[in-house]
C-alpha cells in the first residue's frame, strides 16, 4: 500500500501463499486498476513476467512481502526520475534496514543497515538494458545483457549520499519477524529457524545436501542461515520511522 501512488503498475506474484494474503491482495486489486494479481505455483518462475520491460523507459522496483517503503520519500523520489536525474544508472540501492525491533506508533525502529549489511532493495532502468532473460529464477535475479553505453557498475548506491532522515528512498526489512499469523515463530525467539529463503530451498541436483539442510534446519536449528549470515551484521542502531505510516491505516484489509 506505501507504494501505491508511486507506480504506474504494480503486479503481486503470489507464491501460492496459505494464509489469507491472497484473499487480501485480490481485494486491493478490485479497488485500484493498476494493480494486477497472478499467482504462481514456484517462486522460481517469476522472472518471466517482467522480461518484457527490457529496453523500455520504465523503473522497475522490487517490493518483497516483508519489506515496507516510504511513502512520502517515493513521492519526492518519483519526480526526480521522471525528470530523468538517474537516467544514466541501472541500478539505484536504497538505505535498508534490517529491522529487529519496531513501533510505528513511536515512529522507531531498531536493526542493521549499510554498509556493514547488505542491502535488498532497488530501482531497476529497464531502459539500460537489451534483455533480462532466465530460465527457472527468482524475479529480478540473473545474468543481464546491457545496451551501449550500460553496465553492471553502473550503479547508484543511494544510501552513501543520503542520511536515513533526508533520504527519499529507504526501506524496512521485516526478515526476522514473521511474516503472517501462520508463522509460529522468527528468528527473535532464538531459534534460527524462522522463514525459509528462497535461496535456501531452491531446487538443483544436490539432493543429498538438500535433505541434510533439511533435516539439520528443523531438528536442530542449525545450518546455513542465509538471513542471520547477511543481514545481521554490524551495531544495532535507531531509526526514526515517522514517515512510514502506521499499518492501522490500512486495518480494514
Amino acid at each position: 500500500m506505501n507504494a501505491m501512488e508511486f507506480c504506474d503498475k504494480i503486479l503481486i506474484l503470489d507464491n501460492m501463499s496459505e494464509d489469507r494474503t491472497y484473499e487480501i491482495v485480490s481485494t486491493i486489486a478490485k479497488e485500484h486498476d493498476h494493480v494486477e494479481v497472478i499467482r504462481v505455483k514456484d517462486g522460481n518462475n517469476t522472472h518471466q513476467y517482467l522480461e518484457e520491460y527490457a529496453g523500455k523507459p520504465v523503473w522497475v522496483i522490487k517490493i518483497d512481502g516483508d519489506e515496507i517503503l516510504s511513502p512520502s520519500g517515493l513521492s519526492k523520489l518519483k519526480n526526480r526520475l521522471q525528470a530523468g536525474e538517474f537516467d544514466n544508472f541501472w541500478m539505484i540501492e536504497a538505505p535498508t534496514l534490517h529491522v529487529i525491533g519496531i513501533s510505528f506508533e513511536a515512529g522507531k525502529a531498531f536493526g542493521y543497515t549499510q554498509p556493514a549489511t547488505k542491502g535488498c532493495l532497488w530501482l531497476f532502468n529497464f531502459n539500460a538494458i537489451d534483455s533480462w532473460r532466465a530460465g527457472r529464477r527468482e524475479r529480478l535475479h540473473g545474468p543481464v545483457e546491457f545496451r551501449k553505453g550500460y553496465s553492471q557498475d553502473q550503479f547508484h548506491p543511494y544510501w552513501k549520499h543520503h542520511t536515513w532522515n533526508e533520504s527519499e528512498f529507504k526501506g524496512l526489512h521485516l526478515c526476522f519477524m514473521p511474516r503472517s499469523p501462520l508463522d509460529t515463530h522468527s528468528y527473535l525467539e532464538g531459534r534460527l529457524g524462522g522463514r525459509f529463503n528462497l535461496a535456501e530451498i531452491r531446487w538443483d541436483r544436490r539432493l543429498h545436501r538438500r535433505i541434510a539442510r533439511a533435516v539439520s534446519r528443523k531438528y536442530t536449528g542449525g545450518g546455513a542461515d542465509f538471513k542471520m549470515q547477511t543481514y545481521a551484521k554490524g551495531e544495532v542502531a535507531e531509526f526514526d520511522i515517522s514517515d512510514f505510516g502506521n499499518p492501522l491505516d490500512f486495518q480494514q484489509y
